[in-house]
């Protein structure tokens, strides 16, 4: 009997001291998240400061702060779905983890999805942003309700936001597959993806057309913002729609040829 109770309470301090850390985790991980915001939308105000609080590039700042809040809104759901499944397939391939996850009667990049790790303390940033963008827009558009129509396609550059930023992620873990020296790619994808969190008319216009029908960056957050404004017309979000799709079928082309490169360890093939 007393073995069993030294073994219960042996279980029920590990079972708590995992608790106590998960618990600390989340708080450090908002922390840290919410500073990271609060920089963002400190830069924008000592950017329009330095401007002399004039427009920048046709932008107010009430709405590069939306554009910031659509951008960290977008980069939260890539966090906690998505980094985990897709960043972790260079140590996945270095140590034969891979395998596993191709056993799955599922297309690779849903096993991958499936089988990845979430980072569900992110999720309180999520919703943090989430209202954030909802404040903001709301202040920005003069306490006015979108119609249902400019509603609905903001909502549909939202997604296609993500769209692309996972389609980047792809391209950038890609090379693991390859060689495993070429696994660690996740400073390229935050290097890239930091040029989209800016209104893509501050860049001149020749970046601006690669970024936006090129690579795609612009779709991170200046498009899904000037929808949300309705400054961009029909054909321009069409064609920045278009870019976006066809970048994204690239990408999941590039990864799934690279994916072919792969050689399992239980069978060398």
């Amino acid at each position: 009997m007393r073995r069993y109770l030294r073994l219960f309470a042996r279980t029920f301090s590990i079972s708590a001291s995992v608790m106590l850390v998960y618990r600390s985790n989340v708080v450090l991980f908002f922390v840290f998240e919410t500073l990271f915001l609060a920089a963002n939308f400190v830069s924008v105000s000592i950017g329009f400061d330095l401007a002399g609080g004039a427009e920048v590039a046709g932008w107010s700042r009430e709405q590069v702060y939306v554009l910031t809040a659509i951008n960290g809104l977008s980069h939260q759901v890539f966090i906690c779905f998505f980094i985990g499944p897709i960043f972790n397939v260079g140590t996945q391939v270095w140590n034969g983890q891979f395998d596993y996850v191709l056993l799955k009667p599922l297309h690779p990049l849903l096993s991958m999805w499936f089988t990845g790790q979430y980072v569900v303390s992110n999720l309180p940033n999520l919703a943090t942003n989430l209202v954030l963008l909802a404040w903001l827009g709301a202040a920005a558009s003069g306490g006015g309700i979108l119609d249902v129509a400019r509603l609905g396609t903001f909502v549909l550059f939202i997604i296609a936001s993500i769209a692309v930023r996972v389609a980047l992620a792809l391209v950038c873990v890609a090379p693991a597959f390859v060689s495993e020296r070429l696994a660690d790619s996740e400073e390229t994808f935050w290097s890239l993806s930091s040029l989209g969190r800016y209104p893509m008319s501050v860049f001149p216009q020749t970046i601006e057309l690669a970024l936006t029908f090129g690579l795609p960056l612009a779709m991170l957050a200046s498009m899904p913002s000037s929808v949300f404004f309705g400054r961009e017309s029909l054909w321009a979000m069409a064609g920045a729609l278009a870019a976006a799709a066809a970048f994204v079928v690239a990408s999941v082309k590039l990864f799934m040829v690279a994916l072919g490169r792969y050689q399992s360890v239980s069978s060398g093939l």
